[in-house]
């Protein structure tokens, strides 16, 4: 029993280390009033607020949203702080 936990454990792990590639410029399909809530919301360590931006993100550009979505639920705010540095 305890083995089977032990094993589920390394398997989320393996899976939270996975590259999410993303870049910056990704984000330039966004306004940049946007990208500075981003910015702020990932400084302050707002899951919440990211996560109400990245629902605004057009139905067309949806891989973007489920990289920064991973990037939340990893707690990668240092990620998203540097995707999102005002220019």
């Amino acid at each position: 029993m305890e083995g089977g936990w032990i094993e589920k454990f390394s398997l989320r792990l393996l899976f939270a280390t996975e590259p999410i590639e993303i870049d910056a410029e990704s984000l330039t399909v966004m306004p940049a009033a946007w990208r500075s809530q981003l910015h702020q919301a990932a400084v302050r360590v707002d899951a919440e607020i990211i996560y109400q931006l990245v629902e605004q993100i057009p139905a067309n550009h949806h891989a973007l949203a489920e990289r920064l979505s991973k990037l939340t639920q990893r707690f990668d705010f240092d990620a998203i702080i540097e995707l999102s540095q005002p220019e």
